[in-house]
């Protein structure tokens, strides 16, 4: 009996963590200038990233801008995550620069999941995914991107790892 009414509460946790990551609230009044202020938004921030990550592309714009520049605004003070902007990300995003907030919501995800930022080359990788998965999961929204295509071809044959670990050389 215990293990039914385990699972049930796993099962009900698993279908409802979409529907928690939609009702993410972007903090109002808050204050990112110090270390201690940015190390205590790290949770709020994963949620931030989490709604980023999930939610539709076409839904709630006016909140997905607010979403988008708290993350930023994060991402701009914190020494705990930094992302260099290289050539083949800001092509990734050429067409659609959500493409751009999606990419640093993946790389930002692994650091504080994995507190790992002496890795770039699985940063990159977790932004690129981020990147590839968002790109299907609203393909039927999204303007067709040949240079996310492309991408995606090199996850299918596996050369993709290889690919993101020539970046900057």
């Amino acid at each position: 009996m215990k293990v039914q009414i385990f699972a049930l509460f796993l099962l009900f946790i698993g279908l409802s963590f979409p529907v928690f990551s939609q009702d993410f609230e972007v903090p109002e009044n808050v204050s990112l200038k110090t270390a201690q202020e940015i190390k205590e938004a790290e949770p709020t921030v994963i949620q931030a990233i989490n709604w980023i990550l999930t939610t539709p592309y076409v839904q709630n714009n006016e909140k997905r801008k607010s979403v988008n520049a708290y993350l930023l605004m994060w991402l701009t003070g914190t020494k705990t995550c930094t992302i260099q902007l290289t050539k083949e990300v800001l092509d990734m995003s050429a067409k659609n620069s959500e493409m751009l907030m999606v990419f640093m919501a993946g790389y930002a995800k692994y650091v504080l999941e994995n507190q790992d930022n002496k890795s770039p080359l699985k940063g990159n990788l977790s932004g690129v995914n981020a990147v590839l998965d968002f790109y299907q999961k609203n393909s039927d929204t999204l303007q067709k991107d040949k240079a996310i295509e492309a991408i995606l071809q090199k996850r299918t044959k596996g050369t993709l790892e290889a690919w993101v670990a020539e970046w900057g050389k």
